[in-house]
């Protein structure tokens, strides 16, 4: 399904069979704050941390990835985040959250938002800090499917086409990173730049030049995915289908890609391993 962002109802949000889905009864954010217009007992946003589930120290706390976002206002990174870097002897690069009593499921438009720790680069012609990740879902917390990814490499010649998925540093500009999280500024706030107080729409990342020049009207910032791009696989079907509960990601450093056989370069950028600070996810739709 296509992005209809900017929407403030939804409707026909895709179930299962009759008595066997529980998103036949899945209900939308905007559907839902139009009903409790002050707030609710909902929780739309990722709220526990299965792994790592302790603080590792050095932006190691899960915590923060389960809290809500704390985005900025574009030019600076959130301290309100769980970093993917090495923590000791945890090198996995990886960090699973899940929504603790509700399914997200699958409708029209983008079914989540995540949140991660881009920041423009001032002066550099609105490039943005990114630290790619890859985006996994599952019903279980075993079986994932994982979103498609492309890295489309390098521009090694100066001919403005990427040629190279090898070279190393990578290539810093977000738009060579398709279906990879962890490449647009976070605008996102919950004290600040929220739906309810100031009508920031969380599925609506915003305008790359408007938001470089300040101006963040309408713009939630982070990267959007819809479930019907997940392959065509039975499981891609199932969760489509009946929706998900668990979410994993792992820096783009500890993934191999499979055009090349080796793991994806760091970015120029990153910090430490390439490891992506997840600051939040909002799912769209969810079903008790």
């Amino acid at each position: 399904m296509t992005s209809s962002g900017g929407a403030t109802s939804d409707a026909g949000v895709d179930g299962g069979d009759a008595g066997r889905s529980r998103c036949q009864t899945a209900v939308s954010f905007y559907d839902y704050y139009a009903q409790h217009p002050t707030g609710g007992d909902w929780i739309f946003h990722a709220d526990q941390a299965v792994y790592p589930t302790t603080d590792l120290g050095n932006f190691g706390d899960p915590s923060l990835a389960v809290n809500g976002v704390y985005g900025t206002t574009g030019f600076t990174g959130s301290l309100d985040v769980y970093s993917m870097r090495d923590h000791g002897s945890d090198k996995s690069g990886q960090l699973i959250v899940k929504w603790s009593d509700k399914i997200v499921c699958n409708g029209p438009g983008p079914d989540f938002s995540v949140f991660e720790n881009g920041f423009f680069i001032s002066g550099e012609n609105g490039e943005v800090f990114i630290e790619p990740c890859t985006v996994s879902v599952s019903q279980n917390g075993v079986d994932y499917e994982t979103f498609p990814f492309d890295y489309l490499g390098k521009d090694t010649d100066g001919d403005g086409i990427p040629d190279s998925e090898t070279a190393s540093p990578a290539s810093g500009h977000y738009a060579d990173w398709k279906g990879f999280a962890g490449l647009y500024p976070v605008f996102y706030n919950e004290d600040t730049h929220n739906y309810l107080h100031d009508g920031v729409d969380p599925f609506v990342p915003g305008d790359r030049a408007k938001n470089y020049a300040g101006d963040l009207t309408d713009s939630a910032g982070g990267d959007s995915f819809d479930l019907d791009a997940l392959p065509d696989t039975p499981l891609g079907r199932a969760i489509k289908r009946d929706g998900f509960q668990y979410m994993k990601f792992v820096r783009a450093t500890n993934v191999i890609n499979p055009d090349t056989g080796v793991p994806f370069p760091i970015v120029p950028s990153s910090y430490d391993q390439g490891g992506s600070d997840i600051d939040g996810v909002y799912a769209r739709y969810l079903a008790p």
